[in-house]
């Protein structure tokens, strides 16, 4: 697993980053790939069940569990066969991320307008700002309007004598808010990507962001959460719909477009656990089921949740049926018993030997089941 998600190794290059573990502390971190080399085996190792499927060079590191040795033990794939019960690393705690307290869509942005309403007269309002701090646009309903340049450099002078602030892409738009509560600015971003699309008008430079849902408790949910966001929403009997060029694009530069196309954006990394689990949460709810499984059409966004999953301590596994992949999202106590799951068959083949940075354990599998399992050096 990458931090761009599954990638065959055939397809790895050096300095992808991968997920690894730190069997001394537990704690998973991305590393760098620094070598990737094929090496002539006569002997494959397979380790075949439901949630794993490996096929491993005799002496490849493995590491367990068992009933009698409760730290995690690592031996090569070929003494496997000398106990018959185990368990994979099924436990693991991620680095701690800050919260995201409150969430300023201007940093996710270049090309926009920030109203500022005032109640002063013109003179005054210019008068307590730089001279050099020049609005492009004056209108008596929306106030004066700064370009991104202007507001970046001046932020806190224009909203010290702004009794109201609003965002949009240029002029004759509606402003929209622009600062919002973090866990609902990740709720939001977890309905647009499950349920949500950007409608584009061809006769004006308009865009409608539009999130459908038709049961009533997620309808109550997203309604509740778009009024404390202080949106303005047209309901629908199928979702709900805002008008904002400026968040039409922003929605599609960092979520993507459609159904085939969507994304987790970046910033989705750096937040904290309690908000991942916000975030992965509502992705079920949206485009999942009571059994904990998440469906796309998207290889990019199957990619990211199962990331996700890996963040959150969950191990990923995923089929594909008709190009929808399914995510399966469960806590598991995996394990293994030699006298079924284990072979050992005579071959003549190459297999991949990987040298990641720092630490000897990487998620990895076949087939969409993965575990954790060595590498074959450390750098």
């Amino acid at each position: 697993m990458t931090t761009a998600g599954p990638v065959s190794v055939e397809h790895l290059s050096l300095n992808d980053e991968v997920y690894t573990l730190d069997l001394s502390t537990g704690i998973t971190k991305c590393k760098p790939v620094t070598d990737i080399s094929r090496v002539e085996t006569d002997q494959i190792v397979r380790l075949q069940g439901k949630r794993f499927d490996f096929s491993l060079a005799p002496d490849h590191r493995v590491p367990y569990r068992t009933k009698a040795v409760l730290p995690t033990q690592v031996t090569s794939a070929v003494k496997l066969s000398t106990q018959r019960y185990y368990k994979f690393v099924n436990e693991w705690q991620v680095i701690q991320r800050q919260k995201l307290e409150t969430a300023d869509v201007t940093e996710y942005a270049d090309d926009y307008q920030i109203c500022a309403e005032t109640d002063l007269h013109g003179n005054t309002f210019r008068a307590a700002l730089p001279d050099s701090c020049r609005p492009v646009q004056r209108n008596r309903d929306i106030g004066y309007s700064f370009d991104a340049e202007t507001f970046e450099q001046y932020r806190e002078e224009i909203e010290s004598v702004a009794i109201e602030t609003g965002i949009r892409e240029g002029k004759n738009q509606r402003r929209q808010p622009f600062r919002f509560d973090g866990d609902d600015f990740v709720e939001f971003l977890g309905w647009f990507v499950t349920e949500g699309n950007v409608y584009w008008s061809k006769q004006r430079r308009t865009a409608s962001v539009q999130i459908a849902q038709k049961t009533e408790k997620y309808r109550t949910q997203i309604k509740a959460l778009l009024e404390r966001m202080g949106f303005v929403v047209r309901t629908r009997p199928n979702g709900f719909r805002f008008g904002s060029y400026f968040y039409g694009q922003l929605l599609t530069d960092l979520c993507g477009k459609d159904s085939h196309s969507k994304r987790l954006p970046d910033l989705v990394w750096s937040l904290s656990c309690d908000q991942k689990q916000l975030l992965l949460d509502t992705l079920i709810d949206g485009d999942g089921n009571e059994h904990g499984v998440y469906y796309t059409a998207s290889e990019e966004l199957a990619g990211d949740v199962l990331r996700l999953c890996i963040e959150l301590g969950h191990k990923p596994r995923y089929t594909i049926r008709r190009g929808v992949y399914q995510i399966f999202i469960k806590e598991v106590n995996d394990g293994f018993d030699s006298t079924i799951h284990l072979t050992t068959v005579e071959a003549n083949t190459e297999l991949y030997q990987l040298t990641v940075e720092d630490f000897p354990i990487v998620m990895a599998g076949r087939h969409g089941k993965f575990q954790w399992v060595g590498v074959s050096s450390v750098s």
